[in-house]
């Protein structure tokens, strides 16, 4: 019974262990060295901050500045093009000594003699760079060390692009085509899980959770670049929708964990940190007092306009429970007023 106990219980811890595990983002684009080529991986913070990764990442770091000149600095330097360079000097050389301006053409000369001096220091300081740092590299691999790190890789691969989300629980990947124009950004959970498929042009997930533990995601799917038209959904992070619902747009009350909607037929709501939508009336504009200009104790609220009035919304279930107005003065001064109705106000239920 002891034995049984004991086997449920380190099955518990490292369930437990499993959901906290927090990703970390790495690039490793220049090993790659491919313009279409994936270029970050997703790593557990745990592989991250171990020693197998810092001796990795140090091999990585010496196979790159050993190919980091391969371009030669006597043909096409990517910072300089030398040969066009000393062509237009010579030509200015042979113009200004045709024309009979023997001062100008002495001073291009010297220029000229100057340039030819540097670029010959220049390729023996990299050839010398490039002879350590070679030295430094001798017998790694790019294909081995590439092979390294997607063994380690969360999901097994790479991405075009990768950025950790949820507090580090979740990373939003981008895959990538020929046409960059084509690539699509999915949501991967710590285990490779893709809970969120790579079918949308953007995610935005809170790097914080909400008072549940749990994060809300939208996401965004352009679906006429001419008309700048978007289609949202909205998502609970474990991939599941939080509404069969899409909107046309969408807006991030950041404090009060909240969203603002805009519905595809017209009208503006809320949608809550679960992915509720609570608002029952449809608005012309949803926002909150975001600059804080109001006092501390009036603390963050969320307003809707309709008819002309700016009616506070409950963040609780969406009614109204309230108006704000905004008054700005001759002065340059702004007045806030700010009425609850009676028994509404926050602290008062």
């Amino acid at each position: 019974m002891r034995r049984i106990f004991l086997s449920l219980f380190f099955a518990l811890v490292a369930i437990v262990a499993g959901a906290q595990e927090r990703l970390v983002v790495q690039g490793v684009g220049e090993l790659v060295g491919d313009d279409f080529a994936p270029r970050y991986a997703v790593l557990t913070e745990k592989y991250y901050n171990s020693m197998e990764w810092m001796a990795l990442n140090e091999k990585i770091d010496r196979y790159i500045s050993a190919h980091a000149f391969d371009t030669e600095v006597t043909e096409d330097d990517p910072l300089f093009d030398w040969k066009a360079y000393i062509a237009n000097m010579e030509e200015a050389i042979e113009n200004f000594t045709k024309e009979g301006n023997e001062e100008m053409a002495r001073a291009y000369r010297e220029s000229l003699e100057e340039a030819k001096k540097y670029k010959e220091e220049m390729e023996q300081m990299v050839g010398t760079i490039k002879a350590e740092a070679a030295e430094n590299a001798e017998g790694l691999d790019r294909q081995e060390l590439l092979d390294e790190v997607l063994k380690h890789a969360v999901g097994g691969r790479l991405w075009y692009f990768a950025q950790a989300y949820g507090d580090g629980r979740y990373a939003a990947v981008r895959e990538i085509f020929i046409d960059e124009e084509e690539n699509a950004v999915g949501l991967m959970d710590a285990q490779g899980k893709m809970v969120i498929p790579a079918r949308y042009e953007s995610l935005y997930m809170r790097d914080y959770p909400n008072a549940d533990g749990k994060c809300v995601v939208l996401a965004y799917k352009e679906i006429s670049r001419e008309s700048d038209q978007w289609e949202v959904s909205v998502f609970r992070e474990d991939g599941t929708l939080a509404t069969p619902q899409t909107f046309a747009g969408a807006k991030i009350l950041d404090q009060v964990e909240l969203f603002s909607v805009h519905f595809r037929d017209g009208g503006w709501g809320v949608v809550d940190g679960s992915g509720r939508v609570i608002t029952q009336r449809k608005y012309k504009k949803i926002d909150w007092n975001s600059n804080n200009l109001l006092s501390p104790s009036q603390g963050y609220f969320v307003y809707g306009e309709r008819d002309g009035v700016n009616y506070i919304i409950s963040p609780k279930n969406g009614s109204e429970i309230g108006t704000f107005k905004q008054t700005f003065n001759a002065d340059g001064s702004t007045t806030h007023d700010v009425n609850y109705y009676p028994g509404l106000a926050p602290g008062s239920q």
